[in-house]
């Protein structure tokens, strides 16, 4: 059995995004809060329907057109900077994947920690 091309809100994954976010020059890597890894242990549990939005450190929330990025930043960055950058990178793959309805999307980024 072959799988289907998965389009529109189910062609992105938290997996991809925070690869893309861990990628970006002066993020340490991912550090979860409360929020997203209750959220990443609940969507782990209901992984019957293939569930892929949730991921320590980062949420997609389709219905609320929300992502949030929970992040450590190397010290001595500029943090509206790589924040910045962080909100752009998400945006444009969630516009490559949603097109037009990634307009809609609000990147919230959280800054834990300085490393």
């Amino acid at each position: 059995m072959t799988n289907p091309t998965r389009t529109g809100a189910d062609a992105i994954s938290a997996a991809s995004l925070v690869k893309l976010v861990e990628s970006i020059p002066g993020v340490a890597g991912m550090e979860a809060g409360v929020v997203s890894t209750l959220r990443a242990i609940d969507a782990r549990i209901r992984r019957r329907n293939g569930d892929q939005r949730a991921r320590y450190g980062l949420v997609i929330d389709h219905e609320q057109h929300l992502v949030t990025v929970e992040v450590s930043l190397n010290h001595g960055t500029r943090v509206l900077t790589v924040v910045e950058k962080i909100q752009h990178a998400i945006k444009d793959a969630l516009r490559d994947a949603l097109s037009d309805a990634a307009t809609d999307y609000t990147v919230l980024v959280r800054v834990q920690s300085m490393s």
